[in-house]
């Protein structure tokens, strides 16, 4: 199956440094790491969790707000 998407082109600088910033990853690979990681996430808040960044040294809790969640 294939899937076409088009994206803006600062979009696509932000994709582009995103595969830079993980060592060459495909686009390809990209999306389904953004697609796995969407799916956990959307899999924790069904189950009341939230998603957070956390820092302990600093005492710093980061909740994930965005509206797919």
């Amino acid at each position: 199956m294939r899937l076409n998407v088009e994206i803006s082109g600062p979009e696509m600088v932000s994709l582009e440094k995103l595969q830079a910033r993980t060592g060459g990853a495909s686009k390809k690979e990209l999306v389904s790491t953004a697609i796995s990681i969407l799916k956990w996430a959307v899999d924790e808040t069904a189950e009341g969790n939230e998603i957070a960044a956390v820092n302990e040294s600093e005492s710093v809790y980061r909740v994930l707000v965005t509206p797919l969640l």
